[in-house]
């Protein structure tokens, strides 16, 4: 079984790969996310390359939490669902779990012709 730090980490780099990502963000809840970049911070290796929170909550079910970017021309609604697909059918393929892993994906930024960067 993989750690959860690793199973961010793949995560991340599938949703990187979505068609219309323009970026993927450190996600979770605010103590998660300074957490994480702590640990980003102190860490030797690569760990800055695990933006997808995972978690459990009490009963030891699978959360994962995923923030991303929308590339220039793409539909927020179209990538957010393929996103969503993706994870689920890694989740699925290699954690199969009762129950399933919840999943949320949200939006932080959508680049536009106009987007200054």
């Amino acid at each position: 079984m993989i750690t959860d730090i690793e199973l961010s980490r793949i995560l991340t780099n599938i949703v990187s790969l979505v068609e219309g990502v323009g970026d993927v963000y450190p996600s979770g809840t605010f103590t998660q996310t300074v957490a994480l970049t702590a640990v980003n911070a102190m860490a030797d290796d690569d760990t800055d390359d695990a933006k997808v929170a995972v978690s459990r909550n009490t009963s030891g079910q699978c959360e994962i939490m995923a923030t991303i970017g929308i590339a220039n021309g793409h539909a927020a609604p179209i990538v957010l669902r393929a996103v969503s697909d993706m994870l689920r059918a890694y989740l699925e393929s290699t954690e199969p779990a009762s129950p399933p892993p919840t999943l949320d994906v949200k939006v932080s930024r959508i680049e536009t012709e106009f987007s200054v960067v």
